[in-house]
């Protein structure tokens, strides 16, 4: 009977290790994944600061596939999310545009799970950005549009003066980037309302050059009509 309880208290040492350098592997994995995402990333931001959006992408996605695993389900956070943004943004920048694409639909699908409305419109905007790169004017005007209804809703929702700032910002670039497509094709009336409502929330928001670069293009509509004054 001694025997048996020595085998037994064993067995149960042995658990008890076993368990303990499992967690001790488990925050060694742990450690050493935080370690190459944090460097990573690190390489990723000097790749753009540098704009080689192309080895910015490899960084990205050397940090992405440790942060969202291919085997095992993604712990979605706002940190995940906006790494695959810049992520985009990058491929984007490096005229992969349809990779860009691709990317900002996953981001977007994580925005809205989050319930995180200015990552959202962020994302609108810049698939806006990449239909019209790709010359899809219609699709590029409509993301643009939707940006800024989702950013005016952000706004609204802001908690505190920085959100909202943020916020009225993203309005006034997508009403900015609507007015010069719309301007660019020749569809002057909404272009040029987009522009003056663009030119008023900057001015808001304290941005003369933003404002002054709108005051050019709106002269320049101006000109293209005929017209001497603004």
């Amino acid at each position: 009977m001694g025997g048996y309880q020595i085998v037994v208290e064993d067995i149960s040492q042995v658990e008890v290790l076993d368990a303990h350098f499992s967690r001790l592997w488990t925050d060694i994995q742990a450690s050493v994944s935080d370690s190459i995402i944090e460097n990573a990333l690190s390489r990723a931001q000097l790749r753009e600061d540098e704009q080689d959006w192309n080895a910015a992408v490899e960084s990205y996605q050397e940090a992405l596939a440790f942060l969202i695993p291919a085997e095992l389900p993604a712990k979605i956070n706002t940190h995940t999310a906006d790494i695959c943004f810049r992520f985009a943004l990058c491929l984007r920048r490096a005229a992969r545009w349809s990779e860009a694409l691709d990317q900002q639909k996953k981001t977007c699908a994580m925005y809205r799970q989050l319930g995180n409305l200015p990552g959202k419109a962020s994302v609108y905007m810049e698939m806006g950005h990449i239909y019209h790169l790709m010359n899809v004017y219609d699709l590029a005007l409509l993301y643009y549009r939707e940006a800024y209804y989702l950013f005016r809703a952000a706004a609204t929702e802001a908690s505190d003066r920085v959100l909202r700032w943020y916020a009225t910002q993203g309005m006034a670039d997508s009403k900015e980037s609507s007015g010069n497509l719309s301007f660019q094709l020749r569809l002057l009336p909404q272009g040029l309302n987009d522009l003056r409502e663009a030119q008023q929330l900057y001015l808001s928001l304290g941005m003369p050059d933003k404002v002054a670069a709108i005051i050019q293009t709106l002269e320049n509509a101006q000109v293209a009509k005929g017209v001497n004054h603004v």
